[in-house]
């Protein structure tokens, strides 16, 4: 697989929890272009699983809500198609298992994962103008040819834009609607 990235779309899913409540929580998708322009953002209402939800589901309930519940429907909702999305935190990795598109997690390659973190679904993405730090990309076990895949993909971008930086737009658009909209308080 090698994307194309003059007309590659990044993605970037994050999860929000609420201010107010740590229990609710919702998630938001960005769409930016090659030149980091939002091409397309989306969000869910707040979840908030009930004490009986928590107890039935244990420790499986915020992978389940996260990737499934909130995750995929974000995807199946965007009119944007990425050629792969960011994930803020490794548990949303699991999205990968629901959709044909690769997903992987992203931090500066300073924050290095751990010693049993499979090697063959880790990538390293280099800003060729020294412009931002390295970055290391981890894909799902099962698909270990993501990471490859999307430090092909976005290459030139990370010359020209933070690749992180996306998630700072996220948690103020989300912070926004909290303020404005009473269902995120």
């Amino acid at each position: 697989m090698v994307a194309k990235s003059d007309d590659a779309l990044i993605g970037y899913f994050a999860i929000h929890r609420l201010q107010n409540d740590n229990n609710a929580f919702s998630g938001a998708m960005l769409v930016i272009d090659k030149e980091g322009l939002p091409q397309e953002f989306r969000c869910t209402v707040p979840l908030n699983p009930s004490l009986s939800q928590r107890a039935l589901y244990g420790v499986a309930l915020e992978r389940h809500a996260f990737n499934t519940l909130i995750g995929l429907p974000l995807t199946q909702a965007l009119t944007a198609r990425p050629v792969c999305y960011i994930v803020r935190s490794r548990d949303l990795l699991e999205l990968r298992q629901l959709i044909e598109t690769p997903v992987v997690h992203m931090e500066e390659a300073s924050e290095s994962f751990s010693i049993g973190d499979d090697s063959s679904s880790l990538a390293r993405l280099t800003s060729a103008s020294g412009a931002f730090q390295p970055l290391t990309l981890l894909g799902h076990d099962d698909h270990a040819d993501d990471s490859e895949f999307a430090r092909s993909a976005m290459q030139s971008e990370f010359d020209r834009i933070d690749l992180l930086e996306p998630f700072a737009r996220i948690d103020a658009a989300m912070d926004a609607l909290s303020k404005r909209d009473k269902r995120f308080k």
